[in-house]
């Protein structure tokens, strides 16, 4: 059973509320409101064996998204959690919450496609293999790894503008 848990702010998590009634329909779904000083440490705390955390930051305040070395956090109990960070404003945070439920609720027997994109850097390399090793072992899934050695920026930038 997949487990998923939205933490920040009330007003930032009220935003994903309808995200969080998508995902219980596959799983475990809650909003937690916890303080930005307590947001690593929720995390380290996690018990539930694969859960997504989705840490919702205001784009004012400092990001806590240095604190973690890897999406990838083994926490205090030895459990192993995949964390996220949504760095948005109330407003395009409900755009995004409503737009990734309706991807969610599309057909399951649809193809999937995953795009995996990276910057030039060691660690967004190794961090593009170790999420490409992941989804490769799915049949469901298209893959395509598109570092910036395939694909140059003014190319990217486009393409995002175009919906991509």
């Amino acid at each position: 059973m997949r487990n998923w848990v939205a933490i920040g702010s009330a007003p930032l998590l009220e935003m994903l509320a309808p995200l969080a009634d998508e995902h219980r329909r596959f799983g475990n779904a809650a909003l937690v409101e916890v303080p930005s000083g307590g947001l690593v440490q929720y995390v380290q705390s996690v018990s539930t064996p694969d859960t997504t955390v989705v840490i919702a930051e205001s784009p004012s305040q400092p990001s806590v998204r240095e604190r973690f070395e890897s999406p990838f956090v083994r926490t205090s109990n030895g459990s192993s959690v995949f964390v996220s960070w949504l760095r948005l404003d109330e407003e395009r945070l409900r755009t995004y919450a409503s737009r990734a439920a309706t991807l969610l609720n599309r057909p399951r027997n649809q193809p999937r496609t995953v795009v995996l994109l990276a910057a030039r850097e060691q660690r967004y390399l190794q961090l593009l293999d170790e999420l490409a090793g992941i989804a490769s072992h799915s049949t469901q899934l298209s893959l395509f790894r598109w570092s910036a050695e395939r694909i140059r920026p003014t190319r990217l930038t486009s393409a995002k503008r175009g919906g991509w």
